[in-house]
């Protein structure tokens, strides 16, 4: 078995303030990570931090980028344990993105597709949600039961065995992750 985690965060930008407003959700923006660590994370978002419109696959880092613009940004990280064999399909589906990483758009008619509960879909464009819950599904991760287009961050919580592990300062994770080791607890919220 292994685990993979699931990033909610909240920037406080522009247009997180704008998405609250339309969603009522205080996360609105998700990204998927493989290791504990969080070294790296996987979502479709800005590709230009001053300029929101311009978007596709990112890789993201805790103290880089956006979050390193944005430092108050707050977040809520669940684990979710897997099958090996799910968990290499997962790896071989974000490789994809990584190496066509130019390929890949970001979806911003979706997200008005989504506010109206309509999918919007475009081959190669997505929004950071409709992502996550692509590659979980090709993944034989999970499957929502509804279209990945009309999936919402906050539609990760809940999951079925996905598990709160951290809540809070996505700059204070590293800290509170090495006190939350050195205590033995596997991680609490």
């Amino acid at each position: 078995m292994k685990k993979i985690y699931l990033i909610l965060t909240d920037t406080g930008s522009l247009v997180s303030k704008v998405l609250k407003v339309f969603t009522g959700t205080t996360y609105n923006h998700i990204s998927i990570c493989l290791d504990y660590n969080m070294d790296e994370f996987y979502s479709f978002g800005r590709k230009v931090i001053w300029f929101p419109l311009i978007g596709g696959f990112v890789i993201e880092k805790i103290n880089e980028g956006m979050y390193k613009i944005f430092k108050n940004t707050t977040c809520r990280i669940y684990e979710m344990e897997i099958r090996n064999e799910q968990y290499r399909k997962l790896r071989k589906s974000i490789k994809k993105y990584k190496t066509n990483a130019d390929t890949y758009k970001y979806n911003l008619p979706g997200l008005l597709g989504l506010m109206l509960n309509r999918p919007f879909k475009r081959e190669n464009y997505y929004f950071c949600s409709q992502f996550v819950a692509t590659i979980l599904l090709e993944s034989g991760i999970f499957e929502f039961e509804k279209d990945p287009a009309l999936v919402t961050p906050n539609d990760f919580c809940f999951i079925p065995h996905i598990v709160p592990i951290y809540e809070g300062k996505l700059c204070e994770y590293s800290f509170n992750r090495a006190k939350v080791s050195a205590a033995g607890i596997s991680g609490t919220i």
